[in-house]
């Protein structure tokens, strides 16, 4: 899940959090919530608050409202860290032990986090890390090179590690095969027709709850008849589907007022979403047996909730 453009407070985090640990206890689409991708702006934030939203985790709201709650529950925790910017480089280095190494941050992040989990009895834990390549794939050297050459650190913190990246990013996934245990494909800004989902031809408006239409559709015209190739698309694939709307139907809607640049599965009934997801399983049973998640959690709509939060602290 990205981070939700909402007021800098403690109260607008322990909003986001309980609203969307009311989503995973229960939700219109009938997502069974397995895996949480969590991301981390900063190691700490806001940074004018004592208690933070992810740190310390003791008073934190991600802990407080969301994984306190979740204790008893078997989710698999990754941190997804956003360490495009060189603000955010300098942060996440400083939690090394030598202050300059942005990887080995980011992974003593996570390991202080488990420690927590750990002592407070909790079952879920951090498997791991998840970086986003668009993050470090031009003009970022730095980063690259350290995620490139972290096989020692993932021995070290015996963390796994994933890459997201667009769906159709083969020669992506062959390079960062021997570092990367998993592979997260967005399926959002297809590209068939340049920027097509920003249009009224989107084909989420096109077959908008017709699930099996649009599976199919996705898989012929959208994958090109590829989603079987094992070679491709291996056993390390994560599905990703994008619920973005470029109306301001979702939650959380950004600064201009829209919930996100596309028109996707934000458009969408819960119910018709739910029933694409088994159709996509049923048309390809090569890529449709893969995980199956959606991004992101603050563009979910409104009416995929059973009990929408009170407020959303914006």
């Amino acid at each position: 899940m990205e981070w939700p453009t909402l007021a800098q407070t403690n109260s607008a985090w322990n909003s986001y959090y309980s609203g969307l640990l009311s989503f995973i206890q229960a939700n219109c689409a009938k997502l069974s919530v397995t895996r949480l991708i969590i991301r981390f702006i900063l190691p700490v934030f806001p940074l004018n608050s004592a208690q933070g939203a992810w740190w310390p985790p003791a008073a934190s709201s991600l802990y407080t409202q969301l994984l306190k709650p979740l204790a008893s529950r078997n989710i698999e925790l990754y941190a997804y860290p956003y360490v495009m910017d060189d603000y955010n480089q300098k942060q996440w280095a400083a939690f090394s032990p030598d202050k300059t190494n942005i990887v080995r941050g980011v992974f003593e992040f996570t390991k202080q986090w488990n420690t927590f989990l750990k002592s407070v009895g909790s079952i879920s834990k951090f498997q791991g890390v998840v970086f986003d390549y668009e993050e470090f794939n031009r003009n970022n050297a730095v980063v690259l090179s350290q995620v490139q050459g972290m096989a020692p650190l993932k021995a070290e913190y015996g963390f796994k590690t994933g890459i997201a990246l667009g769906y159709d990013s083969f020669a992506h996934m062959t390079m960062w095969d021997k570092v990367m245990d998993q592979f997260y494909l967005e399926f959002y800004d297809f590209y068939y027709v340049p920027e097509v989902n920003k249009t009224p031809q989107s084909p989420f408006l096109l077959y908008k709850n017709q699930p099996q239409v649009l599976a199919s559709f996705i898989l012929k015209t959208v994958l090109g008849g590829l989603s079987e190739n094992i070679s491709k698309y291996g056993p390390k694939v994560q599905v990703m589907w994008s619920n973005q709307n470029i109306n301001m139907n979702c939650q959380y809607p950004l600064n201009n007022k829209t919930c996100g640049p596309n028109y996707e599965f934000g458009v969408w009934s819960a119910s018709a979403f739910n029933q694409f997801l088994a159709a996509f399983r049923k048309a390809s049973p090569n890529l449709g047996s893969r995980p199956q998640g959606i991004f992101q959690y603050s563009f979910t709509p409104k009416d995929w909730y059973v009990t929408p939060p009170a407020a959303n602290g914006r």
